[in-house]
Formats: structure tokens, sequence, C-alpha cells
């Protein structure tokens, strides 16, 4: 029996927040102002240098997040992760700075051992 595409999702994500919270990282939900339904940012936090970075957790083959995408051109992060089921990589953002470290979902403990 497969897991359905809202489980499988959701027990990634948590998967990942008990990963985040084991390395004391402090994380935050981001979502567009009044716009509810039109995307989130699954986790924002800030590393020690106060720069915001934001980490898109997907649970199947499919990366694409056009919110993500947004937030990286408009919130001019410099850094942000995707965990999925693909492998290690980076990657630049097209039309950013931002250099996207893509991540394997069992890795999701690496990204608070080098402060961001």
């Amino acid at each position: 029996m497969a897991l359905s595409a809202d489980f499988r999702g959701a027990l990634a994500e948590n998967y990942v927040m008990q990963a985040l919270t084991a390395q004391d990282l402090k994380t935050y939900y981001w979502m567009p102002t009044g716009k509810v339904g039109q995307g989130e940012i699954d986790f924002v936090f800030q590393d020690p240098s106060a720069k915001i970075i934001p980490i898109e957790v997907k649970s199947g083959r499919n990366v694409k997040a056009k919110t993500f995408q947004k937030f990286l051109r408009d919130g001019h992060a410099t850094k942000a992760y995707r965990l999925s089921e693909a492998n290690f990589g980076i990657e630049p953002v097209s039309g950013t700075k931002a250099i996207l470290h893509c991540l394997p979902l069992y890795a999701a403990f690496c990204i608070g051992s080098q402060g961001g």
C-alpha cells in the first residue's frame, strides 16, 4: 500500500524538523502575506551572521517549488537548502546570487553542523 502524497510530505517535514531541532536551530515557517494557499517555505532560519536561509522539503521526485524560487529572488537569500529524494548537489539559482544546496532527506542533520 502506497502512502498518500500529503502524508509523505507531512512525514518528511516532521523528520526534517526533528533533525533541525536536534541541531538547536530555531526555525520558522513562512508564507506570503495574505495569500493563504499560495505557497509556503517549509523552514526559515538565521545563520550566525543573521542571514536568512530558507529550506524546502520535498518528499518525492518533483522538486519544483514556485514560492521557494520567488522567495530566493525577492528575499535576496545567498544560500538555501532543498531536501528531497535526490542526491547531494550544489547549483546556482537562476536570476539570483543564491546557491542551492541539495541534500537527500536522510542528511537533514548536516544543515546545522556548520552554522547554517
